[in-house]
C-alpha cells in the first residue's frame, strides 16, 4: 500500500455577467486606491462616523478586498444601526463571499428599516441561490410592486419560473425587461432560451441573432455554455474562441474555454486560459482552484500549490483546497504541510473519513504508527473502504 486514495476536482459554474452581484472589476481601480487613502485620512479625523468606513468599503470592493471591504461595512452598522444602504451592500458582499445565511439577514435589516426595492431584490437573489424559491418569487414580486421599471428583477424573476418550467411566465418577464432595456443581453440571451424550451425556433433565432448583432462576444459565450451544457466541448472551444476574438478582454470567455478544454483532456490549453482570465479579471478564487486542479493533473505539484495557496489566501477555509494542497504536499514529500492540511481539513469536517486516512498514511510513512493508528480506526468508523486495508496492515 503505497499511495492515497480518491481527491475531488470541484469543477465551478460558468462565469457569467449575470451571475456577478457586485462590481469586482473596474477601470477604475486607481480612483478607488485614492478614495481608500481619502477615506483612511477621513476615518483618522473622524473615527465615530459611519459614512467614512462606508465609503472606504465600497472603494475597498472594487480593488477586491473583500474581507476589508467586510471590515469597514461592519463598522459602519456598529456605528449606524439604521443604515439601511450598508446593510444591503453587506449583504450582497456576504453573497460573494457564500454567506448567505447572514446575507439574508443583512437584507431582512435592510428591509425592516426601509424596505426598498432593491433590498427585496437581493433577498429574492439569495433565496434562489439557497432554492428557497416560493420566498424568492415573493421577494422579487415585492421588488417590482416597489419599482416597476426594475429590468433586473423581471430578468431574475423570468430565471425563476425559467427554473420551475413556467417558460411562457418567463418570456413574459423578459419580454418586460426588454422593453425597458431594448439591448439587454441577460434579458435576450434567457428569452433566447425560454423560446426554445417551448419549441419556438424561429423566436429563439431571432434573439440570438439580434444578440450576434449588439454583443457578439456575449453571444458566442451564451452558445458556447449552451454547447458545454449539451457536452460539445469542441464546439463550445469554437465559440469561446470567436468571443476572444471579438473582445480580446472578454474574460468570461477565457474561463468558460478553459472548462471545455479541461473536459477535452486539454490540460496545458487550460492552463493558459486560467492564466489569461487572471491577468484580465485580476485575484479569482475559481481561476487559481482550476488552474491548480491542472497543475496537480499534470504532476507540476509546487505550481498547483502557488494556487492553492492563493486560493486560501482569498477564502481562508475550503476543504476541497485544503485536500488537493495536502495531495500536492505529499508528493513534494512536504509531510509536515500536508499533515497540516488534512487537520485542518478535518476541523472544518470532522466525518471526513479519507482525511483521517490519507493523514495517518502520511504518519505510517514517518514510521508514527502511534498517530497512524488512530486515524485508521476513525476513517475506518466514518465508512472509509480504504482504511480497512490500513488498519488492517499498520494497526496492531
Amino acid at each position: 500500500m503505497n499511495k492515497l486514495f480518491a481527491f475531488l476536482f470541484i469543477i465551478p459554474a460558468f462565469a457569467s455577467a449575470q451571475n456577478a452581484q457586485l462590481k469586482t472589476t473596474s477601470a477604475d481601480s486607481l480612483e478607488a486606491v485614492k478614495v481608500v487613502d481619502f477615506y483612511t485620512k477621513d476615518i483618522a479625523d473622524y473615527p465615530n462616523e459611519a459614512d467614512g468606513y462606508y465609503q472606504r468599503g465600497h472603494a475597498k470592493i472594487t480593488l477586491k478586498d473583500f474581507n476589508g471591504a467586510l471590515i469597514d461595512l461592519n463598522k459602519a452598522v456598529s456605528l449606524k444601526i439604521n443604515f439601511d444602504r450598508a446593510y444591503v451592500d453587506r449583504g450582497r458582499l456576504k453573497d460573494v463571499l457564500g454567506k448567505y445565511d447572514g446575507a439574508i439577514a443583512d437584507y431582512d435589516q435592510a428591509i425592516s428599516i426601509k424596505p426598498t426595492a432593491v433590498a427585496y431584490y437581493n433577498r429574492g437573489r439569495t433565496n434562489f441561490i439557497l432554492n428557497n424559491l416560493p420566498a424568492a418569487l415573493a421577494d422579487y414580486d415585492m421588488a417590482l410592486a416597489l419599482d416597476p421599471k426594475y429590468k433586473n428583477a423581471y430578468i431574475e424573476r423570468g430565471q425563476l419560473k425559467k427554473e420551475t418550467g413556467d417558460n411562457k411566465g418567463a418570456i413574459a418577464d423578459y419580454d418586460a425587461a426588454i422593453a425597458i432595456d431594448a439591448n439587454n443581453v441577460d434579458a435576450l440571451n434567457a428569452r433566447a432560451e425560454a423560446k426554445s424550451a417551448i419549441n419556438d425556433a424561429k423566436g429563439a433565432a431571432a434573439d440570438f441573432a439580434r444578440l450576434l448583432k449588439i454583443a457578439p462576444a456575449d453571444a458566442y459565450v451564451i452558445r458556447g455554455r449552451a454547447k458545454y451544457k449539451i457536452k460539445d466541448y469542441s464546439g463550445a472551444v469554437g465559440d469561446y474562441t470567436k468571443a476572444i476574438q471579438s473582445d480580446p478582454q472578454n474574460f468570461i470567455a477565457y474561463f468558460n474555454r478553459a472548462l471545455a478544454f479541461d473536459n477535452l483532456g486539454q490540460f496545458t490549453a487550460a492552463i493558459a486560459d486560467y492564466t489569461e482570465n487572471l491577468k484580465i479579471n485580476g485575484a479569482g478564487f475559481s481561476a487559481y482552484e482550476q488552474r491548480g486542479n491542472d497543475y496537480l493533473k499534470t504532476g507540476n505539484y509546487k505550481s498547483a500549490v502557488d494556487d492553492y495557496d492563493k486560493c486560501l489566501s482569498i477564502e481562508s477555509v475550503s476543504t476541497r483546497v485544503l485536500f488537493n494542497r495536502a495531495f500536492c504536499k505529499r508528493n513534494l514529500k512536504d509531510y509536515a504541510g500536508a499533515i497540516a492540511d488534512y487537520s485542518n481539513v478535518i476541523s472544518v469536517d470532522p466525518k471526513n473519513g479519507e482525511a483521517y486516512n490519507n493523514r495517518g498514511f502520511i504518519n505510517h510513512l514517518l514510521k508514527n504508527d502511534a498517530a497512524a493508528c488512530p486515524d485508521f480506526k476513525k476513517a475506518l468508523s466514518l465508512g472509509n473502504k480504504a482504511a480497512v486495508e490500513n488498519a488492517l496492515h499498520f494497526c496492531r
